[in-house]
């Protein structure tokens, strides 16, 4: 999954799901920039989601309530901190790794 779409999600969540198989997901607050990011990592989410639940047939995403503002824009700091956590998420041993040799992303 990619780093901008699991960002994404960490600001997500799933509010729909119906009997056809539709899965709804709306950003807890309005981010354009976490919306692109969405719409753009749909497939992947389609796939991912379907690798757990069979019956997934599709997935929408809805706006957040409120009007959207200026994306807000990410640090170097924040950025690495993201790719870290995503290193992480993906595979256990590389975060113990990660915490017990104080690695860090280097580009």
């Amino acid at each position: 999954m990619r780093p901008t779409l699991a960002g994404a999600l960490r600001h997500a969540s799933p509010v729909a799901v119906t009997a056809q198989g539709e899965v709804a997901v709306q950003l807890d607050e309005a981010n354009d920039f976490y919306e692109q990011a969405l719409e753009a990592g749909r497939p992947d989410l389609l796939a991912q989601l379907r690798g757990w639940f069979a019956g997934v047939q599709r997935v929408t995403i809805r706006r957040a309530e409120g009007v959207a503002g200026p994306a807000r824009r990410l640090t170097t700091e924040e950025v690495r901190l993201e790719q870290l956590a995503a290193l992480r998420r993906k595979d256990p041993v590389l975060g113990a790794a990660i915490d017990a040799l104080d690695l860090d992303v280097v580009e």
